[in-house]
């Protein structure tokens, strides 16, 4: 599965709907009748664009962002008193050359703790990114004040 995720622009109404019925598909076919704590198209598209904004915040340039992959884990934490597994949606965003890809979609238990959310690298982008860091401070001498 490689499906593009487009973002709402008014320009392009008919392309989003397109875009967000086979995005709603690949959903249905991961969590068959689940619906409480499974993910939305809107959760797609969020994700793509927290992804992006990570990437940013890393220092990582817009060409060197391919092969990025975002990990989310539908669902909320529950109280520990809830001892029951619920279904949620587990998905893996690739970014492109331009664009975020739906990778895999599929559905999943989750406990108490409820889902997450995980930005990976390339190791050129960590590279950059550890780079980007250590420009930012200087280390002092031992035992300078």
């Amino acid at each position: 599965m490689r499906l593009k995720i487009t973002h709402p622009l008014a320009d392009q109404f008919d392309a989003n709907i397109a875009s967000a019925a086979i995005l709603q598909k690949a959903l249905d076919t991961a969590n068959k009748k689940a619906t409480a704590h499974t993910a939305t198209t809107t959760d797609i598209r969020a994700q793509a664009l927290a992804a992006e904004a990570h990437l940013a915040a890393l220092g990582i340039s817009k060409k060197d962002r391919a092969g990025a992959q975002r990990i989310f884990v539908s669902g909320e934490s529950v109280p520990n008193a809830y001892k029951w597994s619920r279904t949620a949606t587990h998905l893996r965003l690739e970014r492109g050359a331009s664009d975020w890809f739906l990778v895999a979609a599929n559905a999943t238990e989750i406990y108490q703790s409820g889902g997450h959310e995980r930005t990976l690298l390339t190791p050129a982008q960590r590279d950059i990114a550890v780079a980007k860091l250590c420009a930012s401070f200087t280390v002092l001498a031992q035992g300078a004040a």
